[in-house]
């Protein structure tokens, strides 16, 4: 077997497993907290994984929001729910997972309030803005 073969073959297999079904069971409903740039473009890669809903999309900003209902209509998406107060998804349950992609100031204060309601976070970086918070 060389390198090719092997890399052909494994990319055959995860084209196969992409095609299949995702039971509920192995699905993950995201909130993304923070649709600027970077909340757009994780909009964009979580379209691209097979299982993944992205079910809130959370911002202060209004036009941000549009722009990232935007995203998902180009996407052929589900149309998520907008919220304003991150809070109030944090108590979703619904909501498996959240991430933050806000201004740096409000990432630590962020995640500790969706790790306080049980969610599972992913952290743009800095995780904090000072050492009290981390």
């Amino acid at each position: 077997m060389n390198r090719r073969y092997f890399f052909g073959a494994a990319l055959g297999a995860l084209a196969a497993r992409r095609m299949r079904a995702v039971p509920p069971s192995d699905q993950v409903n995201v909130a993304i907290v923070g649709v600027g740039g970077r909340g757009r473009a994780l909009i964009g890669d979580f379209a691209q994984v097979q299982g993944v809903n992205v079910r809130y999309l959370i911002d202060a900003d209004q036009a941000s929001i549009e722009k990232a209902l935007a995203v998902t209509k180009k996407l052929d998406m589900p149309a998520p729910q907008t919220m304003v107060d991150m809070r109030r998804v944090f108590e979703a349950k619904d909501v498996d997972a959240v991430t933050i992609s806000t201004p740096d100031h409000w990432h630590a204060p962020a995640a500790i309030l969706a790790c306080d309601a049980g969610k599972d976070v992913y952290l743009e970086k800095p995780p904090s803005h000072n050492i009290r918070e981390a």
